[in-house]
């Protein structure tokens, strides 16, 4: 789902292009595409954006990482050890990353998101002239 939610805000700048093109060659139509295509845009992305974070929170208060569920068990006995102690156990070492644990579900999929956004604007500026797929390779001059 958040990787569908990744397209509309993608494809405003298409919208943005075609909204250019309406104005320059003083085209109505394609003026009423354009605007119809951005206000569509930017309510499906608003929309799909928040049953995407609420679903990816309803599925992981549904179904916790194993780490949590042992969690209540080595919580004790990670008190009682310090953690250069020999009787400090992997489980214990892991016990203290549930949360990043937790969170990298998030991260994957958000990452995944942005791969899409940034293929389908490669996609567009290609489609303006394929020279233009080189704009992805610029680097920032350093600092």
């Amino acid at each position: 789902m958040s990787l569908f939610a990744a397209l509309p805000d993608a494809l405003l700048a298409l919208w943005l292009k075609f909204l250019a093109e309406a104005v320059l060659h003083h085209r109505t139509g394609l003026l009423r595409v354009a605007a119809v295509g951005l206000a569509v845009s930017a309510t499906a992305t608003w929309f799909l954006r928040t049953v995407s974070t609420r679903i990816q929170r309803r599925f992981r208060d549904k179904s916790p990482s194993p780490w949590s569920r042992t969690w209540p068990r080595c919580r004790p006995a990670c008190d009682h050890h310090p953690p250069g102690a020999p009787d400090y156990s992997t489980a214990c070492r892991c016990c203290g990353q549930v949360f990043v644990l937790d969170h990298m579900y998030m991260s994957l999929f958000s990452t995944c998101g942005w791969i899409l956004r940034l293929a389908v604007t490669i996609g567009l500026l290609m489609a303006i002239h394929p020279a233009l797929a080189l704009l992805a390779r610029s680097r920032c001059p350093p600092c």
